[in-house]
C-alpha cells in the first residue's frame, strides 16, 4: 500500500476518532462542539470519497452494492469505446497521409536503398530466385508441365489467317521490293553475260529462216546450198540488230522494275495481290496451313526441338544470373539518384505511399478497434483493476484526502452559520 493510501486512511481513521472522542464529552464548550462538527463532516466525506473511489474499481468490503465495481464490470464498454476512440482519432486515413506527404518517402526510401545491408540483400535476394528457377527448370515435373502448356497453345492457334495477314502485309508495305531489285539485278547480269550466245542464236535463226526462204526449186536445180546464201554480212546484221533490239527492251523492263512506282512495278504489284487472293481464299491454303502445324507438332519433331530450346533456357538463366545481380544494382543506383532529383518521381512515389496508407489504415481501422475492444474485455478483473490502481491510484487517495479536508471545512462553516447567523 502506497504512504498517499495510508494519508487517506490515516485521515479518515483521525477524523472518526476525533468524531467518537467529542461526542463523548458531556457539555463541550462551543470549540468543542465545533471540533466535533467538522470532524463529522469530515469522516463523512471521507467515507463517501472512500466509497465512490473503492466502487470504481472493486465491491465495498464486497457487499453487492448495485453501480459498484464500475471498470471491472463495464470493461466490454469501456474497450468498445476505447477501440473506436483510437480508431476515430488515431487512425484517420487522411491524417496519416498528410504526415506520409512531409515526411518526405523518395528521400528515406533512397537512403534506405543506398545502405550496404538492403543491397547485399537485394543481391542475395536476386540470386536467390535466379537459383530457384534455374532448380525448377531443371525438374521434370515442370518441364512436362510447359510443354504441355506450351503444346495446347500451339495446338489452338490458326496458322491460316496469321498467315494471309502476314502475306498481305508483306505485300502492301512493300517488303517484297529488295527480293525483286536482286531479281531484276541478277536479270540483267545475266543478259549482259550472255550477250554473245543470245546474238550466235538470233544470226542462227535469221540464217536458218532465209536458207529455208531461199530453198526452191531453182537452188536444188542449181545445186547451190540455201544455208551459204543465207549466212552472210545480212544475216548477221539483222541478228545484231535483233538481238540489240531484244535487250535494250528486255534491260529497259528489267529497269522500270526496279524503280518503285513504275507502271511495270505497279503491274508486278497488283498481279502479287491478285495471286495472294486467289491462294489464299482457296480451300487448300486452311488445309496446307493446319497440315503443316501437325506436322511441327508432332512428337518427332517437336519433343527435340522443345527439349534443345528447354536447354538453352536453363543454361541462359545460368549465365544470367551475374549480369543480372550487377544489373540490379545499376538500377538501384539510377532510380537511387531520381528519387533525390526527378520531382515527377517524387510525386509519383509520394502518391502511391499515400495511396497505400489510405488503403491500409482504410482497412485496419475496423481491426484495431474489434482488436482493443477484444483485449480489453479478455483482461482479468484484478489485473484490469491493479493496472488501473497503479495508474490513477494516487490521484484517487488525493480525492479521499480532498474529501475529508473539505468535509471538515463545510462542517465547520455549516456549524458557525448555524450558531451565529441562524441560531
Amino acid at each position: 500500500m502506497s504512504g498517499i493510501r495510508w494519508a487517506a486512511h490515516g485521515l479518515l481513521a483521525g477524523s472518526a476518532t476525533a468524531f467518537i472522542g467529542l461526542s463523548l464529552w458531556p457539555q463541550p464548550p462551543v470549540w468543542g462542539l465545533a471540533l466535533r462538527a467538522m470532524a463529522e463532516a469530515a469522516t463523512v466525506g471521507a467515507l463517501a470519497d472512500w466509497f465512490a473511489v473503492t466502487a470504481l474499481f472493486r465491491r465495498p468490503l464486497g457487499l453487492p452494492i448495485p453501480h459498484t465495481a464500475l471498470l471491472p464490470r463495464n470493461k466490454a464498454r469501456i474497450g468498445k469505446r476505447l477501440g473506436g476512440f483510437v480508431s476515430e482519432k488515431f487512425l484517420d486515413p487522411e491524417t496519416l497521409a498528410r504526415r506520409v506527404t512531409g515526411a518526405d518517402v523518395p528521400t528515406r526510401l533512397a537512403d534506405l536503398l543506398t545502405r550496404a545491408d538492403v543491397r547485399a540483400g537485394l543481391s542475395r535476394a536476386v540470386d536467390g530466385l535466379l537459383g530457384e528457377a534455374e532448380i525448377a527448370l531443371q525438374g521434370s515435373s515442370v518441364k512436362a508441365g510447359a510443354k504441355a502448356e506450351i503444346q495446347r497453345l500451339l495446338d489452338g492457334i490458326d496458322l491460316a489467317p496469321l498467315a494471309r495477314d502476314g502475306l498481305f502485309t508483306f505485300l502492301h508495305e512493300g517488303h517484297y521490293l529488295p527480293l525483286l531489285d536482286r531479281v531484276a539485278a541478277w536479270g540483267e547480269a545475266q543478259l549482259i553475260a550472255e550477250r554473245p550466245r543470245i546474238e550466235a542464236f538470233l544470226r542462227d535463226r535469221v540464217v536458218a529462216y532465209l536458207a529455208d526462204k531461199l530453198d526452191s526449186g531453182v537452188t536444188r536445180l542449181l545445186g547451190i546450198d540455201p544455208t551459204s546464201l543465207a549466212d552472210g554480212a545480212i544475216a548477221r546484221r539483222v541478228g545484231d540488230a535483233l538481238a540489240e533490239a531484244i535487250l535494250a527492251d528486255a534491260t529497259a523492263r528489267l529497269a522500270q522494275l526496279r524503280t518503285p512506282g513504275s507502271e511495270l512495278a505497279q503491274q508486278v504489284h497488283a498481279t502479287l495481290l491478285q495471286q495472294a487472293h486467289r491462294v489464299t481464299e482457296g480451300p487448300d491454303w486452311a488445309a496446307t496451313f493446319a497440315g503443316l502445324k501437325r506436322h511441327l507438332l508432332a512428337p518427332e519433331r517437336f519433343d527435340p526441338a522443345f527439349d534443345g530450346l528447354w536447354a538453352q533456357a536453363i543454361t541462359a538463366v545460368t549465365a544470367a544470373r551475374p549480369r543480372l545481380q550487377a544489373g540490379l544494382l545499376t538500377i538501384i543506383d539510377t532510380q537511387i539518384g531520381r528519387l533525390r532529383t526527378d520531382e515527377a518521381l517524387r510525386a509519383a512515389v509520394t502518391a502511391q505511399a499515400e495511396a497505400l496508407v489510405r488503403g491500409m489504415i482504410a482497412e485496419a481501422r475496423p481491426l484495431a478497434a474489434d482488436h482493443i475492444a477484444a483485449t480489453v474485455t479478455g483482461w482479468d478483473d484484478a489485473a484490469v483493476t491493479a493496472e488501473l490502481e497503479r495508474a490513477v491510484g494516487r490521484d484517487l487517495q488525493f480525492i479521499r484526502i480532498n474529501g475529508t479536508i473539505v468535509g471538515g471545512v463545510a462542517g465547520l462553516a455549516l456549524f458557525l452559520i448555524d450558531r451565529y447567523w441562524l441560531g
